[in-house]
């Protein structure tokens, strides 16, 4: 009797942390074009912007880091509001340093 009650535990286990994982990933597609936006140093509008309301913490810590690489101060309120409103402790960090990123790059910009 106890060999199945460990069995159907570990089973339980097993599939807690791997749905645990996979909802906390970025999906593919999403991340990619969060790239290749970051990489193109380009807003795209307010394309950005909207991801930092997304669901998924990743995808906005993820957008948040994006915007703060771009550098363009057009994304700054859309961070600050982000920072004052989120509850994830690492999209709020993620964010700060994004600010900080955008305010170097300024400074850069002007060297």
């Amino acid at each position: 009797m106890i060999l199945p009650l460990r069995f159907l535990f570990v089973l339980c286990l097993i599939w807690f942390c791997i749905h645990s994982v996979a909802a906390q990933s970025i999906p593919p597609s999403l991340h990619a074009r969060i790239i290749q936006l970051e990489d193109e140093r380009n807003l795209n509008g307010d394309e950005l912007a909207k991801l930092l309301k997304h669901a998924s913490p990743k995808v906005r810590e993820r957008a948040a880091l994006a915007i703060g690489r771009i550098g363009d101060k057009r994304g700054t309120a859309a961070l600050i509001e982000l920072l004052q409103s989120e509850k994830d402790e690492q999209v709020r960090a993620t964010t700060a340093f994004a600010l900080g990123e955008m305010a170097f790059m300024s400074q850069i910009r002007s060297i």
